[in-house]
């Protein structure tokens, strides 16, 4: 690099972390100075919690914390290969970040359990609908004769049967080792979540479902590795492990499993195009799974066939290729609901409209988001992306742009320019208006794309800076806007 280049190069640091400084400091000086303007458009949350006084002065509970970050500080702290051995070390961080932030709540597993079992939660139904169901698949074929039947307001009656079977598998993972014993002890003397006759199953439940939401930092290294050409994968696993939504909100689906399926969808797809067009078969695969589980995850059609559609445009010698792709993706997609139709009883059309009248039935789904509900979603979106990884998002996005416009564009460039219209699209006629730190967590992973890119081409081989930065976003999120 000439001297010019590495003038420049040190220019752009210093630009994106001064503002990323102006922009943790006004996030942190309002939400103790002037919390009230957290209470207003655009910057009102669906949940907002005073002062945790967790942060100052710190106890033993801190600990668990302070060692994470030390070690994925030295993980980080130069250049390494995705090697089996980096992504399980990476992973072992992504896990223990999440069980470190739950313990300043207090040194036991409450805090995570607690989601899982406690019945003001919603979501806990799953749990005793799995244990009290010793066939999983013969439930799944028999779904929409337990919804018909169903209590009112039942959850199930929202949500294809996908995301009942999972709790269901790992309830009968939980029978079929020898791991009862072992969980009721750890649930008597870990503080876990009380509730029988689900104690044994709910602390098996938690540290599985820990261990499975951090899968993508793995999935994601592998996807970075294909995309980046000079750059270091591993970031794309960092950019979610630093994510405050990724490790504040924990124990629901659009936590747990959401991602490591978007994830796996998006590598399908970048591999269909780097590697053999039959992986695309393999992403509409993952993409009818991924419906099978919930919904919301349709979006990653438009976003898989965006990745292609700018490929098509910006590569001609792909265009050939990438229509074979396309050719795979719809076999695969036929495949797919013939196994589930004729498989496991799923019609996907007769099982939405039944989840949407159940939805309708019991929230306010009527009518469009409009601009300032969607403005006020991108913000809540944004915080819980994290402070510094919203700038480089919007550094990313800028980056992008001035390439558009000079007609020097990448495939990559021109999808991170034309995804938040997917985003905007969902956000104005999803119907929704809570919760967005959560639904809106798969959502998230496409953005962190870009976040991955921006931390490429701005600390390059050491992003201390970025680890450092994100830390504190997440621990202002955890003690003043922790998910509950």
């Amino acid at each position: 690099m000439s001297l010019s280049g590495v003038v420049r190069s040190l220019r752009r640091v210093r630009a994106v972390n001064a503002v990323i400084l102006l922009g943790l400091t006004f996030y942190s000086l309002s939400l103790t100075l002037f919390p009230r303007i957290w209470n207003h458009w655009p910057l009102r949350s669906h949940y907002y919690y005073e002062n945790k006084g967790l942060l100052w002065p710190p106890g033993w509970n801190a600990l668990p914390l302070a060692l994470t970050l030390a070690g994925l500080l030295v993980l980080t702290w130069k250049r390494r290969k995705a090697t089996l051995g980096v992504l399980l070390l990476l992973l072992t961080c992504a896990v223990s970040l999440q069980w470190a932030l739950s313990f300043l709540d207090g040194l036991n597993a409450k805090r995570l359990s607690s989601t899982l079992l406690a019945k003001q939660y919603g979501h806990s139904e799953f749990v005793r609908r799995a244990y009290d169901e010793p066939q999983p698949l013969d439930f799944a074929r028999h779904y929409e004769a337990r919804c018909a039947a169903a209590e009112p307001r039942s959850y199930i009656q929202t949500k294809p049967p996908g995301q009942l079977l999972f709790y269901s598998i790992a309830a009968e993972l939980y029978r079929l080792f020898p791991v009862q014993a072992p969980c009721e002890w750890l649930a008597a003397h870990a503080g876990f979540e009380q509730r029988d006759p689900f104690t044994g199953l709910g602390a098996f439940t938690t540290i599985l479902f820990s261990i499975v939401s951090c899968l993508p930092v793995v999935v994601l290294s592998w996807l970075g590795t294909r995309i980046e050409e000079n750059g270091n994968g591993l970031y794309y696993g960092l950019a979610f492990l630093l994510c405050p939504a990724s490790t504040l909100i924990t124990m629901h689906l659009d936590q747990v499993l959401y991602p490591l399926c978007v994830s796996l969808a998006l590598l399908a797809a970048v591999l269909a195009l780097h590697k053999h067009v039959a992986f695309g078969a393999l992403a509409a695969g993952f993409v009818y799974g991924s419906i099978y589980l919930s919904f919301s995850l349709a979006f990653l059609v438009p976003t898989i066939g965006l990745w292609w559609a700018v490929h098509f445009l910006i590569r001609p010698d792909l265009r050939q290729k990438i229509l074979l792709v396309g050719l795979w993706f719809a076999l695969g997609a036929l495949a797919c609901y013939a196994a589930f139709r004729w498989g496991l009883g799923f019609e996907v059309a007769h099982a939405y409209r039944r989840a949407m009248e159940h939805h309708a039935a019991w929230r306010d789904t009527a009518g469009l988001v409009g601009a300032s509900g969607s403005l006020r979603n991108f913000v809540e979106a944004a915080f819980w992306l994290g402070v510094p990884a919203a700038v480089l998002c919007g550094a990313q996005w800028m980056r992008s742009a001035r390439a558009v416009l000079r007609g020097s564009a990448e495939p990559f460039a021109l999808f991170v320019l034309l995804y938040p219209l997917i985003v905007l699209g969902i956000s104005t006629f999803g119907h929704a208006t809570r919760e967005i730190g959560r639904l809106w967590i798969p959502l998230l992973i496409p953005a962190q794309l870009a976040v991955a890119r921006e931390m490429n081409q701005v600390y390059k081989a050491r992003p201390t800076a970025f680890v450092l930065f994100s830390s504190l976003a997440i621990l202002l999120r955890k003690n003043f806007h922790d998910f509950r």
